[in-house]
Order: C-alpha cells, then sequence, then structure tokens
C-alpha cells in the first residue's frame, strides 16, 4: 500500500488518506495485529484483506458451546464449572472465561495448531490477531508465535484501534459480550501506555518491521459511513471504474447497514515497512492530542499531558 496524498477535509477535523490502487484505507500484506476497543469495526470495514482472524470473543463463545464436548469436560474437571452455563452478557461469568482462557492456554493452542497445519511455507496465509496489547510480553508472545512459523518480521504490521474510552465503557453496555468495567478502564491504560512506550523508546523495531497504523474509531466523529441505500441519492448514475458502487446500487436491501463502507476515515501511518517509526516529536500535534482526549486521565503522562 502506498499512500500519495493526505488531505483535510471540510467541515470535519478529518484526514482523507488517498491510496494508490486502493478503494478503501486498507493494509494489505502479511500478518497484522489489531487492537484496542472497537476493533471489530476495522477488521470489517477497514482492511480489506482474506486472512484467517484469531479473535478472544470467538474463543469465549468455544469455550461455552455445548458442542466443544471434550473441552467443557476438561474444564469441568479442572474447576468443577458447567461453562455451557456462562453467559457472555454477564461481566463476571466473562471475567470467570477470561481466566480459564489464559490458564488452559486454549487459544494458544488453536494459534499453534492452525500454523503448524500450513505445510506450504513459501505461501503462509495472512493472520489477522484481534488482540488486545497490554503490555510488551504480549507482543513479544505472538511475534515469537509467527516467526516460529516462517513468518517475516518485515510482513508484521500493527494498528492500534484508537477509540475515546468513555465511548467504549457505554458501548460495552450494549455489547454481546459484556467486558467488566474495571477490565476494560484498565485494558486502555495499559494499551495506551504500552504503545507510548514503544514510540517513545523506539522499541517496535525489536518486534515489528513492516507498518504501523494509528486508526481512531470514535463513532460518528473520527469516520463517516455510507449505506447502500443511501448510495444512489448522493452519488447518482454510477461511473466507470466504480464496480463496488455497481454491485451496492444492484443488490437487493434488506436493511439500512446493508452494503455499508467507510468513505473516509482518520489514519496516521506512524511507521512504513523497513523503516524506523515517527519520533513522538514527529508526530503531528492533532494526533497527540486526539489520543489525549480518548485515553484514561491516568495515562496522559506517557503522550505529554
Amino acid at each position: 500500500m502506498k499512500v500519495i496524498k493526505i488531505e483535510k477535509l471540510p467541515k470535519q477535523v478529518t484526514y482523507d488518506i488517498e491510496v494508490e490502487d486502493n478503494h478503501n484505507y486498507c493494509i494489505t500484506d502479511k500478518e497484522i495485529v489489531v487492537h484496542n476497543s472497537g476493533k471489530g469495526f476495522v477488521v470489517d470495514k477497514l482492511l480489506s484483506i482474506e486472512a484467517k482472524i484469531f479473535d478472544v470473543d470467538d474463543i469465549k463463545k468455544k469455550i461455552v458451546s455445548p458442542k466443544t464436548i471434550k473441552l467443557n469436560k476438561k474444564i469441568m474437571d479442572t474447576y468443577g464449572i458447567d461453562v455451557t452455563a456462562l453467559k457472555l452478557n454477564v461481566p463476571e461469568d466473562v471475567k470467570l472465561l477470561h481466566k480459564i482462557n489464559q490458564e488452559m492456554g486454549i487459544a494458544k493452542k488453536d494459534q499453534e495448531n492452525f500454523l503448524k497445519s500450513q505445510r506450504n511455507k513459501d505461501r503462509l496465509p495472512n493472520i489477522i490477531f484481534d488482540t488486545t496489547l497490554k503490555n510488551i510480553s504480549k507482543l513479544q508472545e505472538l511475534v515469537d508465535t509467527v516467526t516460529d512459523a516462517g513468518y517475516q518480521k518485515e510482513n508484521i504490521h500493527v494498528v492500534w484501534v484508537v477509540n475515546d474510552v468513555e465511548q467504549a465503557i457505554k458501548q460495552n453496555l450494549s455489547r454481546e459480550r459484556i467486558v467488566p468495567h474495571d477490565i476494560l478502564v484498565q485494558t486502555h491504560e495499559l494499551v495506551s501506555a504500552t504503545m507510548a512506550r514503544l514510540l517513545n523508546n523506539n522499541e517496535f523495531m525489536k518486534y515489528v518491521q513492516g507498518d504501523i497504523f494509528f486508526v481512531f474509531n470514535k463513532q460518528f466523529v473520527d469516520s463517516t459511513m455510507r449505506f447502500a441505500q443511501d448510495l444512489h441519492k448522493n452519488y447518482g448514475d454510477v461511473e466507470d471504474g466504480q464496480e463496488e458502487f455497481k454491485y451496492l446500487k444492484n443488490k437487493k436491501i434488506k436493511d439500512k447497514r446493508t452494503g455499508s463502507f467507510v468513505e473516509d476515515a482518520l489514519i496516521l501511518k506512524v511507521k512504513a515497512k523497513g523503516k524506523r517509526p515517527m519520533s513522538f516529536g514527529d508526530i503531528p500535534s492533532m494526533f497527540i492530542d486526539r489520543i489525549k482526549s480518548y485515553v484514561p486521565h491516568n495515562t496522559l503522562k506517557a503522550w505529554g499531558g
């Protein structure tokens, strides 16, 4: 991917990043580590990439599923808990599932089994780790996992999804899987501190030699969505070369979100593949100010606040 223009859009504090040979703002190389609140939206709408996705939410669904009989029995034998009775919308149950996953290494085993099954080391698949990088050791663990499987560090990329912690708290209450409040806030604190440390101490190069993006993801502020049913109102006749618009216009629409896509987004590329990341002082103040307005107050100092 090559960024060829950054233009400030009218009426919004937004930068339109024009990407060569790409309709949306997508990362199209090998593995991607995505983290912080709002990850699912970024994976669905901004990362135009065919990939195997490892998502901790999916692991929790797997654990409580009555179909995973052997796993259910193993958990019953170890913890004396019928996990099929746990609910993903009950914070204390989610906390318990997180503990079981961590202690039994369920997610890690899934990752290792998938990577071991890849016999053609010359054509390894894209992978997205939809996870929270709460500390440096988590990043090191993921990097070790994929490099041991044959991936190269220059093909490991990081996307930090930067969401307003206050909005994340509100969104959490309406999610299918509700994260306990203290864990959600602590996660935002730790991720913010981790990213500041990696950037300030230039530690990224130890782990990641690919691209690094900061994607700002506050709803109705940092991106503009378009929906298929409104497309004809805004675009009229479809011009040549806009096949995705043709597809959306001709698609039978069941609800207003069918065929939605991101028209613009606020994204900062802090590191290019094979190059050193921006120094802390090189990041434009508008991005630093945005980060400081989104992260928990007790991590402001790490960002110069």
